[in-house]
């Protein structure tokens, strides 16, 4: 099946380097930089940095959010 007949409204390629919109200006979309998070040591062992983390945890797995019973998560773990 050839997909070059289909028009996804997107004739030209997207430039992903630029922000997308005015509120993103200033916004770093980098993994790695070090200015959202400055308390971690920079190192062999740091993959990402989170601007914002989050305790996820408690939080019940996908497809399990809205069962009746009880589901044990990652925090019940002791």
């Amino acid at each position: 099946m050839d997909m070059s007949g289909m028009d996804m409204g997107q004739g030209a390629v997207m430039d992903l380097s630029q922000p997308a919109n005015e509120s993103m200006a200033g916004h770093s979309m980098k993994m790695l930089d070090p200015s959202v998070a400055t308390q971690v040591k920079m190192g062999p062992g740091v993959a990402t940095l989170s601007p914002m983390p989050a305790d996820r945890t408690a939080d019940r797995l996908t497809g399990l959010e809205d069962v009746a019973h009880r589901v044990l998560t990652y925090a019940n773990l002791k």
